[in-house]
């Protein structure tokens, strides 16, 4: 699949939450292999055209998903010098939680628990970033995905 370059629309908007009936397998799958494809750390859906919030990132050589990811706990504060796929050959420091604790639900419609440190926190939090239009051009623009956990799919 094609990476959606800024200042495309879709990168500005706020992402759909997936829905019970809604299959993304194949999208995860095709998420999996274009950000393999473009040796990228993670990738958000609306980075290759679509509005749901579903976010991939490679963990150790495995590539897991979250599934309307929300974040429900967080501290520390790190400071990450970040690039984008979808905003090429620009970097930006940006500040970020140290540790964040995030739920979500894997392709089975299970809810899961992460709690992520350091550059898979980093990553994951860049990549809510975008279900929720924000991309690192976007500063201190605020952060809705903190909030708002709900047991649903």
């Amino acid at each position: 699949m094609k990476i959606i370059i800024y200042p495309n629309k879709i990168l500005s908007q706020v992402a759909e939450r997936v829905e019970p009936e809604d299959d993304v397998r194949a999208l995860i799958k095709s998420m999996i292999l274009t950000m393999r494809r473009h040796k990228g750390g993670g990738l958000a859906a609306p980075q290759i055209g679509v509005s749901k919030r579903v976010v991939v990132w490679e963990d150790f050589k495995e590539g897991r998903c979250f599934i309307n990811p929300v974040i429900v706990h967080s501290q520390g504060k790190v400071k990450s010098r970040e690039g984008c796929l979808s905003v090429p050959n620009i970097q930006r420091d940006i500040n970020r939680k140290r540790l964040i604790e995030v739920v979500g639900f894997n392709l089975a419609g299970e809810s899961l628990i992460f709690n992520l440190t350091n550059r898979e926190a980093i990553v994951v939090q860049h990549e809510m970033d975008h279900l929720d239009g924000i991309t690192i051009l976007d500063g201190k623009k605020r952060r809705r995905h903190e909030s708002g956990y709900k047991k649903t799919r």
